[in-house]
């Protein structure tokens, strides 16, 4: 009687078991398992699934019977896959595939080492060998993986959406480049996502194809006249046929000069990083282009000429005629020029008014810069701050003096709405720490939040603890429009 009693009261108690759930509330649950609350977000921003009993979703399969059942079932749970560095099974990886059955995949393979890297070659086939498959995919090896992945889809892949290829090597020796590699976009319809390194050619044979799918671009670059070189009227004409580009980071590694005749392009990109080689002029590139939607402008520029002939005139044209609010403003040289660049970067300055984030790598700036940074933008009762939005200051390679930073510091609390300095790191600039730290009004911002790191040439850093500031620029967060 008791334990009657006991069995009724436990079946009012506790729910029904796990194994009478809906099949397809089962199914959604061992999703969740593998791919997180949501697995149409990026692909990589997931943690990808391994073939590891201890995890999903081998592991969903060793409960029990209906477990295994259901997930044996599902092929979109076997469509997901992280490949580790030792996993080298041929049998695995086709019974992982099969039990996929034919659905679109999504994979990364991420392998650091350098040496004896196709040892793992017969188990790379079997996923080769579904290219036609392929939906996302992320690849971080040497240069022999690499090439495998690449000629996979040299002949097309229906369904790729992302295709991210990235090298390990440092590139030191011209035996280790990889053979050009040619890839026609035409023949992937559906490609959202390209990162490609240097040595692999993007083609376009059918110039009268418009790839309305392409959100994001970047192309490697290494050496001017390389395997991979792009001129500058190839990249227009990528440009041309890309309508909906958002993401747009290339080397224009061709040196010939532009011939390109023909209307200006407009396009909806938000964030443009351009790699200039040594002695080509790229102004003429920047009078064929309107970005009206550019938030973040990135430039790398080679040039080691005396005078340097940077397109400061054309950039800041091509700024009037796109009138976009930049938000990050990325400025590089290799080789800094011995005229200071003040002016012609102030020119640039004053045509974005809403600019966050500015990063300067060996331009040769000086204090004007930091005093304009400093001065009213009238003189009328209520003065304001010629950039209220900046709060994030990086620069290499300046020279500066002790007091104009700090004034440059203070400066947002003089002006109505100007935001104080978030983060400030000065490297090679000729600044002693010393001095601004021992400021007490340096020292309360210090206190109220801000980041200050200061380095000299000899890379002696001083940081005011706990205070960590990495040593990357980083990079903003572009809200979706």
């Amino acid at each position: 009687m008791v334990g009657d009693t006991l069995a009724e009261n436990n079946q009012t108690k506790f729910p029904a078991s796990a194994q009478d759930l809906n099949t397809d509330v089962l199914v959604e649950i061992f999703l969740r398992c593998s791919l997180g609350e949501n697995e149409d977000q990026d692909a990589f921003d997931i943690n990808l699934p391994k073939p590891s009993i201890h995890s999903s979703p081998l592991i969903l399969g060793r409960v029990c019977r209906a477990w295994r059942h259901v997930s044996l079932s599902t092929p979109q749970l076997w469509s997901y896959l992280c490949i580790p560095e030792s996993w080298n099974s041929p049998e695995g990886m086709a019974e992982w595939l099969k039990r996929s059955a034919s659905s679109p995949l999504t994979f990364g393979l991420f392998d650091k080492r350098h040496d004896d890297l196709l040892y793992r070659v017969d188990a790379l086939n079997v996923l080769l060998a579904s290219a036609h498959r392929w939906k996302h995919v992320e690849v971080r090896a040497d240069i022999e993986l690499i090439s495998l992945f690449l000629h996979s889809v040299e002949s097309g892949a229906p369904l790729l959406e992302t295709f991210r290829i990235r090298d390990y090597h440092n590139w030191t020796d011209d035996e280790d480049f990889l053979d050009c590699v040619e890839l026609d976009l035409s023949i992937y319809p559906r490609l959202k996502s390209l990162h490609l390194p240097e040595s692999v050619r993007v083609v376009l044979h059918h110039r009268n194809i418009v790839l309305d799918n392409l959100r994001n671009i970047w192309l490697g670059f290494l050496t001017v006249d390389g395997r991979g070189v792009i001129s500058m009227d190839e990249y227009l004409t990528l440009l041309a046929l890309c309508p909906n580009l958002e993401d747009a980071s290339f080397a224009i590694t061709g040196s010939s000069p532009l011939q390109r005749m023909g209307d200006v392009i407009e396009r909806n990109i938000r964030k443009l990083c351009i790699f200039v080689p040594l002695g080509l002029n790229i102004g003429p590139f920047f009078d064929y282009i309107r970005l009206p939607h550019l938030v973040d402008l990135e430039i790398s520029d080679m040039t080691d000429e005396t005078p340097r002939k940077f397109p400061w005139s054309h950039i800041m044209s091509f700024l009037r005629r796109s009138k976009a609010s930049l938000i990050r403003l990325d400025l590089s040289w290799r080789f800094p020029a011995n005229i200071l660049s003040d002016d012609d970067l102030l020119g640039i300055l004053h045509l974005t008014p809403d600019i966050q984030q500015l990063f300067l790598h060996r331009l040769p700036v000086s204090d004007v810069l930091l005093q304009t940074f400093s001065q009213p933008s009238n003189h009328g009762k209520t003065s304001s701050c010629l950039w209220p939005k900046l709060v994030d200051i990086s620069v290499v390679g300046g020279t500066f003096s002790e007091a104009a930073v700090k004034d440059m510091i203070l400066s947002p609390h003089r002006f109505e709405g100007a935001k104080s300095f978030e983060q400030l790191f000065l490297n090679d600039c000729g600044l002693k720490y010393a001095i601004l730290f021992a400021d007490e009004e340096i020292q309360k911002c210090i206190e109220n939040g801000l980041s200050l790191e200061i380095e000299g040439y000899n890379h002696e850093r001083f940081l005011r603890p706990p205070v960590r500031v990495p040593h990357y620029f980083p990079t903003i967060r572009i809200p979706d429009y």
